[in-house]
């Protein structure tokens, strides 16, 4: 059956209530998201030593590694290559939450019609147990724009990367690394 068959869904036995526009925008967050911390793993494994390696490795918080990764970009990386992924790093940071909110949360209720968006309305996040914060509206516009954004970010670190690489004449950055790290 081709995938872009309309009885898809049926194949699953618990149904997400997300429009397919909305599952599709998920999945280019979670693409996006991984496309991010491969490269963000990358310079880190190529600048990071021992303890703070063995560090890195070992937590699966991407807040602590994002934390890790920083700190290695202060100390090791020479400017304007510093600036230029630090700016990176706030970029990361301030769409993380947004990342979080829509890949771990919940989503649940009943479609609700939107003038807006005639393909499958606003769904709420229901991940808001005893007061960790209000519901938050998601649909298929903002998924997408998050998406987006997160794709952005990533083509910076790939032209950051490329930069590096080209200005020094060598193929990966991890190879460049040695030329722009203190």
């Amino acid at each position: 059956m081709a995938a872009s068959s309309p009885n898809i869904r049926h194949d699953f036995c618990v149904q997400p209530m997300l429009t397919d526009r909305q599952l599709w925008a998920l999945g280019m967050i979670v693409h996006q998201w991984s496309l991010l911390e491969q490269i963000m793993d990358q310079t880190a494994k190529a600048m990071l030593r021992d303890e703070a390696l063995a560090e890195y490795d070992g937590t699966n918080s991407f807040k602590k590694r994002r934390r890790i990764w920083v700190a290695c970009l202060k100390t090791k990386i020479k400017n304007p290559y510093r600036d230029e992924y630090l700016l990176i790093s706030k970029r990361i940071a301030s769409l993380q939450q947004q990342r979080d909110d829509h890949v771990h949360g919940l989503f649940g209720g009943i479609r609700e019609p939107h003038k807006e968006n005639r393909h499958g309305g606003i769904l709420r996040n229901i991940s808001n147990v005893k007061g960790i914060g209000p519901a938050k509206k998601i649909d298929y516009a903002s998924m997408r724009k998050l998406a987006i954004a997160i794709s952005e970010v990533v083509f910076s670190m790939l032209m950051a990367e490329k930069s590096v690489s080209e200005k020094f004449d060598v193929p990966r950055l991890c190879d460049a690394l040695q030329f722009i790290s203190e």
